[in-house]
C-alpha cells in the first residue's frame, strides 16, 4: 500500500513537468515553424536548348560554330541564354536572402531535432546555389 502511495504521489509530480513538455510543442516561435517547414521556391527559368544536331565545329583560331544552325537562329540562341542567366542569378538572390532567414531563426531558441531540420534545409539552399542551373544534385553516399 505504501508503494502505491509513492508512486501516486510520483505520478502527481510529474504530471506538470509532462504537460510542460507537451506545450513546448505549442509555443515553438513562428519564424521556427517557418525554418522548418521550409522547401526551395519553385524554379521558372528554363534553360535554352540550341537547336541542330551537329556537334560544334571549332576552327583553328579558335571560332566555335555550328553547321546546321544559322545566325539568326544562333542570336535567339545566345538572348535566351542571357535571360536565363539573369533569371538564375535573381533566383539565387532570393534563395541568399532564404538562407539567411533560416539562420536568424536560431536566435528563437532550437531544440536538437529543430536544429537538425533547419540545418538539413540550408544544406539544400547551400546545393542549389552551388549548382550552376540552380537544381541542387541529389548527394551520392560513396561510404
Amino acid at each position: 500500500m505504501n508503494k502505491k502511495i509513492k508512486l501516486g504521489c510520483i505520478a502527481i509530480l510529474l504530471t506538470p513537468s509532462i504537460t510542460f513538455g507537451a506545450d513546448l510543442n505549442k509555443d515553438v516561435h513562428k519564424d521556427v515553424k517557418a525554418a522548418m517547414k521550409y522547401s526551395l521556391p519553385k524554379l521558372k527559368c528554363e534553360q535554352p536548348v540550341l537547336p541542330g544536331k551537329s556537334k560544334d565545329v571549332v576552327d583553328p583560331t579558335g571560332a566555335t560554330t555550328r553547321v546546321d544552325v544559322d545566325s539568326y537562329q544562333l542570336g535567339r540562341y545566345n538572348r535566351a541564354e542571357k535571360r536565363w542567366t539573369k533569371c538564375i542569378a535573381k533566383y539565387k538572390t532570393r534563395l541568399m536572402e532564404d538562407f539567411g532567414e533560416l539562420k536568424e531563426s536560431a536566435a528563437h531558441g532550437l531544440t536538437e531535432t529543430q536544429a537538425k531540420v533547419i540545418l538539413s534545409n540550408m544544406a539544400t539552399i547551400q546545393a542549389a546555389l552551388i549548382a550552376p542551373d540552380a537544381i541542387p544534385k541529389p548527394e551520392s553516399d560513396d561510404s
